[in-house]
């Protein structure tokens, strides 16, 4: 999972409100289905901390896109759809990972002109300390 991924399922689902619910039970930034959620030891107020749902968002949409052997677009639509509705290679509805990608493709572009790398990893500086390197 990206940073700009992570930012894309977040705007389409929520669209950045932490407080927003759905009427199939799913709350929060990226919209985790709560039954779910409890399933793997989460509770209500656990999962509305914008800061454990997306560690949770997150880790499922992982778990999807290895369940689909590395597809992003299948693991996409499942996160959306549920895995019950999703084959890999097969035939299913493609405008949330659009969606997806569409803003993912936003924010890098904002990125760019904004003067930002587009990895994330270039524009973190760590304290000589806190890199090992004892300096």
């Amino acid at each position: 999972m990206t940073p700009e991924m992570v930012t894309g399922i977040i705007y389409v689902e929520s669209r950045f409100r932490p407080d927003v619910g759905s009427n199939a039970g799913a709350v929060g930034l990226m919209q985790v289905l709560v039954k779910y959620a409890r399933v793997r030891g989460y509770t209500l107020e656990m999962i509305l901390d914008p800061h454990i749902n997306i560690e949770y968002g997150t880790d499922y949409m992982e778990t999807l896109i290895n369940m689909y052997g590395g597809d992003v677009t299948a693991g996409l639509a499942a996160y959306n759809m549920g895995p019950a509705y999703v084959r890999s290679g097969g035939d299913y509805n493609r405008r949330y990972p659009e969606a997806v990608f569409a803003r993912m493709d936003e924010f890098r572009n904002w990125l760019s002109s904004n003067g930002y790398s587009n990895s994330f990893k270039e524009q973190i500086e760590l304290p000589a300390a806190a890199s090992g390197n004892g300096e």
